[in-house]
């Protein structure tokens, strides 16, 4: 992600990011007929067992569609994804398709290099748009208009061990309303003699940020344009994590290594993605379940996962072509068919409303837990400097949680984000 940093900077001061709106952001773009074959290049960075029930997606669009061939091209994870994205729209020869990230669209729409969706939706009568969940929809809306559609979408949900739960002497089914009471429960937990925490903590931009507003602060004050996540309240956030962390409560570590740790029954409770409902039911040995992460006086979650955006710099044909495309991947026995193989959500009213979602939902209720959070949700940072901020606020945590260092260094970071903001 360093290097995107660098290139953006590079970008902003050669002026080449004021000239990305001259790459052809089509209003009313024509729904006319395809009338010669075109080839749509789709970039994702979901990989492994999520990647199938997309691929098997596109292989269905391909037997229908022969005039219109899409092919998908995995790029890495969504930070490798960001800065290929950079790189090839710098270069002339971006991708028509891509799904980015929630906190990394920014820098793209900001600086028209997608396509606003709306001209296509209003002129496609056949696309309906009320079908979207609202709050899902909003992670995909820019200055009023939509951007991108979404695909894989997901909320930070508390995954537990139900067998930690029970050693000792706690409800599993009882949801954890406040932050104090997780550090009750992840003292009764732990036992760091055999490498067991009662929670595990990580640094992820939807997680800090769902913890910052939980204890009422923000990453950013309401006009995105001030860095407020040093204020009184957020190092009470942070604070609270070191207290965590400091008394041994809680781990925080990331990477293979923990996500075993999690599977394998040496974590309590560790926040993590709607997506990962899949590797849980694929590799824990544990009685797992899943709970609201809504801790705090201000019930708040991120919306986590990615939406699907159409880029400039190709011609109205491609471009209509790429829109229909959009419009199956996002249909609802498309969205069904996804959220059933993976556990993230269905965007679609009608997706969540069918028999084979509402059957899972019955079943297990662990899939349900990130719907019924959804009323917290909020949209990921729309700035176009994200990638930047998540490095600085991400050296600031592993300073504060792994090295000892005072809280207070938060102000030291949120100037050099407000350095960015101006």
């Amino acid at each position: 992600m360093k290097r995107s940093c660098i290139l953006l900077f590079i970008l902003v001061g050669t002026g080449v990011l004021t000239g990305w709106a001259s790459g052809g952001q089509e209003k009313g773009v024509g729904l006319g007929a395809i009338t010669e074959q075109v080839q749509i290049d789709f970039w994702y960075s979901i990989g492994a067992t999520q990647a199938a029930p997309l691929e098997k997606i596109l292989r269905d669009w391909n037997a229908s569609n022969p005039m219109i061939s899409v092919t998908g091209i995995y790029q890495g994870g969504y930070a490798a994804t960001h800065d290929k994205l950079l790189t090839a729209w710098v270069a002339g020869n971006p991708p028509i398709m891509s799904q980015i990230d929630q906190c990394f669209a920014g820098v793209f729409v900001n600086n028209g290099a997608v396509l606003s969706l709306e001209g296509f939706i209003k002129g496609d009568k056949s696309f309906d748009l009320k079908d979207f969940n609202p709050y899902i929809l909003k992670g995909g809306t820019y200055h009023g208009e939509i951007y991108g559609l979404p695909l894989n979408i997901s909320t930070p949900i508390l995954y537990i061990n139900r067998d930690l739960f029970r050693r000792a002497g706690l409800n599993p089914d009882k949801n954890l309303d406040t932050w104090e009471q997780a550090y009750a429960y992840s003292a009764k937990m732990t036992d760091p003699s055999s490498s067991i925490y009662g929670f595990r903590l990580y640094s992820s931009d939807w997680i800090y940020h769902s913890l910052l507003k939980q204890f009422g602060s923000d990453l950013f004050s309401p006009d995105d344009k001030k860095a407020i996540f040093n204020n009184k309240e957020g190092k009470e956030a942070v604070a609270f994590w070191k207290k965590m962390c400091d008394e041994k409560v809680a781990t925080y570590q990331a990477g293979s290594a923990a996500n075993a740790m999690d599977f394998n029954g040496q974590i309590g409770m560790v926040v993590r993605s709607t997506g990962s409902l899949q590797a849980y039911k694929d590799n824990a040995k544990i009685d797992y379940g899943t709970l609201p992460f809504t801790f705090g006086k201000h019930k708040a979650v991120s919306l986590g996962g990615a939406n699907i955006y159409l880029f400039g710099k190709s011609t109205p044909q491609k471009q209509r072509a790429a829109w229909e495309v959009l419009k199956f991947m996002t249909n609802t026995e498309n969205l069904v068919h996804f959220a059933v193989n993976t556990g993230y959500m269905a965007a679609r009213k009608s997706a969540l409303a069918s028999p084979e979602l509402q059957k899972i939902l019955t079943a297990d209720p662990r899939y349900r837990t990130t719907y019924d959070q959804l009323v917290y949700s909020f949209p990921a940072p729309k700035v176009s400097s994200f990638s930047q901020i998540d490095d600085i606020f991400h050296s600031a945590l592993d300073r504060i949680l792994l090295k000892g260092e005072s809280v207070d260094i938060l102000d030291e970071a949120a100037a050099k984000v407000q350095g960015l903001l101006d």
